[in-house]
């Protein structure tokens, strides 16, 4: 498992080079395909080694079937209902889908917490939600800002009368 990690985290690296909006969701996708299909080759494998050494017993058990045994009759039962193939294919497939639903329910109740979150030390920005603008009240505020300007506008141009007044009366008494 822990090999696979880092050769998802190794191809994951090498796909944020590639694609740099590479989302966390796809991310975490991809990790789990990653996980999973190393691991499910090894359970593959292990279940292939299980079958074969059930099949060696059964094997062992029929050999010894050919010459009578002195075990007692319960343990002769016993032995063929291990190498028995149930007759029931219906409750085997039912006793493994229930298997898997089992797994998946387990799955899903330790995704949150072995699914990657934020450090800590990560500040998150959050954006104040932008109040809806009206026409009307934009047009009046701008109705406003221009009444405003040209009352400064005015008062700059007064003040700048005044100066050239000024300016120009030292001029004339010297004269």
């Amino acid at each position: 498992m822990s090999v696979a990690k880092r050769i998802a985290a190794g191809i994951i690296e090498g796909i944020k080079k590639i694609f740099p909006g590479f989302s966390i969701a796809e991310q975490i996708t991809l990790e789990l395909l990653l996980w999973s299909i190393p691991t499910i080759v090894v359970l593959g494998v292990l279940a292939l080694i299980a079958l074969k050494i059930y099949g060696w017993r059964i094997k062992a058990t029929v050999k010894s079937a050919g010459h009578p045994t002195a075990a007692p009759f319960a343990e002769r039962v016993r032995r063929w209902d291990y190498a028995r193939v149930p007759r029931d294919p219906g409750l085997l497939l039912a006793s493994f889908a229930g298997v898997i639903v089992l797994l998946t329910i387990v799955f899903w109740l330790f995704l949150p917490v072995t699914t990657p979150h934020p450090s800590e030390d990560y500040k998150v920005q959050v954006k104040k939600p932008v109040k809806p603008l009206k026409p009307e009240d934009m047009l009046k505020q701008t109705e406003m800002s221009l009444a405003k300007a040209d009352a400064v506008l005015h008062s700059l141009e007064q003040e700048k009368g005044k100066e050239k007044k000024q300016a120009k009366k030292p001029e004339q008494k010297g004269k």
